[in-house]
């Protein structure tokens, strides 16, 4: 319950303002039922397709790093997302028609990393509970 608020705290920031700092993740990459660490290939393409499904353009550069994009009207986002059996991360790495600063952003970068986010976490934890 803790953490549900402390999600719903940041989602409230993040549509309160219309700039904010970059947002930047790294998450743990949950354990199988077995205990088992999750193989990097099925990491891989989990992430391919939760960007996928919230209309984000990724693509593999090297095992461990994909490159995703997503674009609405003129701003666009590009971001790194580098991954292994134990973490993934989301980084900053461009943007167009977003107000970056070097320090902060348009709000809109930070809520499509937001969802990126929370979904390839839902699908992580959906694969590691069936496997």
């Amino acid at each position: 319950m803790k953490k549900a608020w402390l999600i719903a705290g940041l989602f409230s920031l993040l549509v309160g303002c219309s700039t904010l700092p970059i947002l930047n993740v790294e998450k743990p990459v949950p354990s199988m039922v077995n205990e088992q660490p999750m193989s990097i290939e099925t990491v891989e393409q989990v992430i391919l397709s939760s960007a996928d499904k919230l209309n984000w353009t990724a693509k593999v550069v090297q095992t461990g790093l994909i490159e995703a994009s997503i674009k609405e009207g003129d701003a666009q986002g590009v971001v790194d997302i580098n991954y292994n059996q134990d973490t993934f991360s989301i980084q900053y790495k461009d943007s167009e028609n977003l107000g970056y600063t070097g320090e902060v952003i348009d709000n809109t970068y930070n809520m499509w990393v937001f969802h990126l986010m929370r979904m390839i976490q839902k699908e992580l934890d959906s694969v590691s509970e069936v496997s």
